[in-house]
């Protein structure tokens, strides 16, 4: 969402938001060559003078400057409070999974059908910074109940989501202007929804940066030469395996990844004659096979290397992950939700409210609605499929 606002930003105010395609640069440099040398008349002097001067710097610089962004923006006061999920759960669950690895006790890393391990692993590594600074590490929930310790697990998801900006932002530079991607970039650093999970010992901070550096990824591939496309493509696939690694929710990147290959990926070498609609997209299809297994082959090789269950019992490990989705997926949260400064006991409910001007307001929200409702149910997956799709045709009118 942050790259079509950037699209329509960068048009509104002026920024320079066409840069043409490979096709396209070749088609200018044949007609520039063919028309003659024109004499320039003007003086150097005269002619305006780009706005945009410090976008010249290299694209390293301005992704480390994104970067330090995002971080500031994140590790502001780690130590401030614990979460529900983090003092009941993540925090002695790092402690487990930290145990589990140093007593090679694989099947012992098998903690939750999320299944978290990235999560886990991180807050092993903040675990390890806490020990090394003396920070105590036991108390609340066989974890810790001191706040400096909190503020160690958190630290390097921190650091990871951070650098998943400047990343993102080196990606989007492969296939949008200078200035669109830089402003895609800001806008990602720093929306405030982003940044409030991305600094949680939890999952959907992760689970964001990961699911959106697989779609990054996969859209330069499908943009790059064709001796380039299987390094974007493993590429695009270890972040998925990270993704996988993460929350359940990373499968709709499955059949995300699969459309976008079949509707943008290499276009079919048809034979001669006319061809039926039918035969150019069974074509495609079979076209979008062998990128698609290479794709699939990182994402497994990640979730099957990193999660330490999967060395000794695949199958006990994949059963929770499945029990995860259709069973705590697919029931009510005990909970409900809260929005809009009320407390909604069943997911899905909606109610009509007065507004101070005699207007009826739904109170509420779209994630409210769009959370475990039946119509959401059905509306989550091609919503969360169609939105790279847009993105990518949108593209070729924001380069």
């Amino acid at each position: 969402m942050e790259i079509i606002i950037a699209g329509f930003a960068g048009q509104i105010i002026g920024l320079p938001v066409a840069t043409a395609s490979r096709a396209e640069r070749g088609t200018l440099a044949t007609m520039h060559a063919e028309q003659p040398h024109q004499p320039i008349a003007a003086d150097a002097a005269t002619l305006p003078q780009p706005r945009t001067q410090w976008l010249a710097l290299p694209a390293w610089v301005l992704a480390v400057l994104v970067t330090g962004i995002a971080f500031a923006f994140r590790s502001v006061s780690l130590a401030d409070f614990f979460t529900t999920d983090e003092s009941f759960h993540w925090i002695w669950r790092v402690q487990h999974f930290a145990g589990a690895v140093r007593q090679a006790d694989w099947a012992g890393t098998n903690l939750t059908g999320h299944p978290g391990v990235t999560t886990l692993w991180l807050g092993t590594l903040g675990r390890l910074l806490a020990l090394q600074q003396g920070i105590p590490t036991a108390g609340l929930a066989d974890g810790s109940s001191h706040i400096a310790y909190l503020a160690a697990l958190r630290l390097p998801i921190v650091v990871v989501n951070s650098l998943s900006v400047g990343i993102g932002y080196l990606l989007l530079r492969q296939w949008l202007s200078a200035p669109v991607a830089l402003l895609a970039a800001l806008l990602w650093a720093g929306e405030p929804f982003l940044i409030a999970h991305s600094r949680l010992l939890h999952l959907d901070g992760l689970l964001t940066s990961m699911m959106t550096l697989t779609i990054l990824t996969l859209l330069v591939a499908l943009d790059a030469p064709r001796r380039q496309t299987w390094v974007w493509l493993t590429l695009a696939g270890i972040w998925a395996g990270f993704a996988l690694l993460t929350k359940g929710p990373a499968l709709l990147l499955l059949p995300t990844v699969g459309l976008l290959l079949v509707l943008f990926g290499q276009p079919p070498r048809l034979q001669r004659g006319p061809s039926q609609w039918w035969q150019i997209g069974w074509q495609r299809i079979m076209g979008s096979i062998p990128p698609y297994v290479l794709w699939l082959g990182g994402a497994v090789l990640v979730f099957t290397s990193l999660w330490p269950v999967m060395w000794v019992d695949p199958q006990t490990g994949v059963a929770r992950v499945w029990a995860e989705i259709t069973g705590n997926g697919g029931i009510p949260h005990e909970n409900g939700n809260y929005s809009g400064g009320s407390r909604w006991p069943i997911r899905g409910a909606c109610s009509i409210r007065w507004s101070s001007s005699g207007g009826a307001v739904p109170r509420c929200c779209s994630v409210c609605c769009l959370c475990r409702s039946r119509c959401a149910t059905a509306l989550e997956p091609p919503a969360a499929i169609c939105w790279p799709c847009c993105c990518m045709s949108a593209s070729s009118r924001w380069r």
